[in-house]
This record gives C-alpha cells, sequence and structure tokens, in this order.
C-alpha cells in the first residue's frame, strides 16, 4: 500500500477548488481593512496602534487558518484515491475476509474437538459408573 506523506501530498497537484478565487477576496478584505483603521483613525494619532491591533488580529486568523487547513488539505488528498489504491484496498478487504474465515474456521474446529472430548469423556464416565437397574426404584 503506497503511503502519502507530507513532501508527497504538497507534490501532488489538486484540482482547482476555487483557491484563486479566496486568495484574492482574502487580499481585498485585508486591503479594505487597512483603508478602513486608516480612515476611522485619521488625525487621531493613533493609527499605527490600530494598525498593529489589525495586524495582530490577522496574525491570529492566518494561524488559525493556517491549523485547520493543514489537515483539510492532507485529508482531502486522501479522501480521492486512485483506482490503483481502490484495488489495494479491495485487496485489503478480501485479505481481511479470509483472515476472518480463517479464526472462524478455527472456533469451529476447536469447537468440534472439544464436543469429540466431551463424548469421549461421558463415554469413559458411563463405563466406570454401573447404569441404574430398572427395577430397584
Amino acid at each position: 500500500m503506497k503511503s502519502l506523506g507530507i513532501a508527497n501530498a504538497l507534490s501532488v497537484r489538486k484540482e482547482d477548488t476555487g483557491t484563486k478565487a479566496v486568495a484574492v477576496t482574502m487580499a481585498w478584505a485585508l486591503i479594505f481593512g487597512i483603508v478602513a483603521v486608516f480612515a476611522g483613525l485619521w488625525g487621531s494619532g493613533t493609527i499605527w496602534r490600530g494598525l498593529l491591533w489589525a495586524a495582530a488580529w490577522s496574525s491570529v486568523g492566518w494561524f488559525l487558518g493556517f491549523l485547520f487547513g493543514i489537515p483539510r488539505f492532507l485529508s482531502s488528498d486522501t479522501a480521492r484515491t486512485p483506482a490503483s489504491s481502490a484495488a489495494d484496498g479491495a485487496h485489503q478487504q478480501a485479505a481481511s475476509a479470509q483472515a476472518e474465515a480463517l479464526l472462524k474456521r478455527q472456533d469451529a474446529d476447536k469447537a468440534t474437538a472439544d464436543c469429540q472430548a466431551a463424548a469421549a469423556a461421558l463415554a469413559k464416565l458411563q463405563s466406570v459408573v454401573p447404569a441404574p437397574d430398572p427395577a430397584d426404584p
């Protein structure tokens, strides 16, 4: 079975899921935020403090996006498996079914051996213990 590491997952070319549109939208939102801070704080002398707060919250958003975006990126690659991986999965399911059938057969063989041992012990017990006399109440 082929394992995808982070380097392989990053090198896999994915189909376009609107990444460019999201990037452009986020860039415009960032530019709008900077302009809004400048416009709102113009003349008050606190523009740099406002930009610092905006940058801090933007960094928090970037960090959270990175934190939760990497597992989503990697899981989307593993969800779209090629046909060869699907065949490997079918082969693993068949091997698992064969192993399960073997365990069931072994359990059945053990149960049969236990029944035969119990029958032999019962026969030995019957030979040692005399049969009751029907005339004796």
